[in-house]
């Protein structure tokens, strides 16, 4: 059986605590934190679905089934290095 970890002290002595939007959470025996077993894409799929695919933050919420704010807040910790392209010259 497995079990869902605490994000917070990584304990897994965490016990189902009900259901918020119809998405199971679960509580902490340990430390009493409350969570939700969520997967949410790494940061890299996160860009590469608001820039290379050019999704809306409201399109890609309703993919993930998250609310827009948490699309924003996950978009604004990501920091990509960019190099702007060498421009040709026309010699």
């Amino acid at each position: 059986m497995h079990k869902s970890k605490c994000p917070a002290c990584k304990s897994q002595h965490t016990v189902k605590n009900g259901i918020r939007n119809g998405i199971q959470t679960y509580k902490c025996q340990e430390c009493g934190y409350q969570f939700r077993n969520l997967r949410l894409p790494s940061h890299e799929e996160l860009w590469m679905l608001y820039q290379e695919g050019k999704q809306t933050m409201s399109q890609i919420a309703a993919r993930l089934c998250v609310s827009e704010s948490t699309i924003k807040r996950r978009l604004r910790g990501i920091t990509q290095e960019w190099e702007q392209p060498p421009l040709k010259s026309e010699a």
